[in-house]
């Protein structure tokens, strides 16, 4: 294999994994139990739908066409996954915290293609018009969102609620 074909199949790896983490968060929308929750996945979905303009950017840059069969396999796999994930419609806590732990692992995924690309720099991408070191923070900003959501997430999941205190009649 040569180092566009290589680049093809690790772009398109990465698409259909963008492809199942905005399907994952479009979900995840719909079912946030408040309103500031909605609004940081909705922005969340907002930078990682930039992201993967960026990856259909390159494609098109280094002339590959988009892999329509791992594009439906990655939809589907988010569908599946949303099963297994115990995700009934009700944004439960634990599919919450669950969810949210598969996104943290792409966008952390997604951080080492920037860091792989940046540190190779294959020729046929030297001219590429966007800078992997601001790609990179941005993964960074997307995981410290994630990561602030599932570990409350994981709070409500894990932890036994304070009891009450007793009131005694007189």
């Amino acid at each position: 294999m040569n180092i566009k074909e290589n680049l093809n199949i690790y772009l398109h790896d990465h698409m259909a994994g963008a492809t199942g983490a905005l399907e994952l968060l479009g979900h995840l929308v719909s079912v946030a139990p408040s309103l500031s929750q909605q609004v940081q996945l909705s922005k969340l979905k907002d930078s990682i739908e930039t992201d993967y303009d960026v990856l259909v950017e390159m494609a098109e840059h280094l002339g590959i066409e988009e892999n329509g069969l791992k594009k439906a396999v990655a939809w589907m796999g988010e569908k599946i996954a949303r099963l297994k994930l115990s995700f009934a419609n009700d944004g439960s806590a634990l599919g919450m915290f669950q969810s949210l732990e598969v996104l943290a692992l792409g966008i952390t995924g997604k951080r080492a293609l920037w860091e792989a690309l940046k540190a190779t720099t294959p020729l046929c991408l030297s001219n590429f018009p966007f800078d992997f070191e601001d790609l990179k923070l941005r993964s960074d900003a997307q995981l410290q969102v994630v990561e602030t959501m599932r570990i409350a997430a994981a709070r409500e999941a894990f932890q036994e609620p304070e009891p009450a205190e007793l009131s005694t009649v007189k």
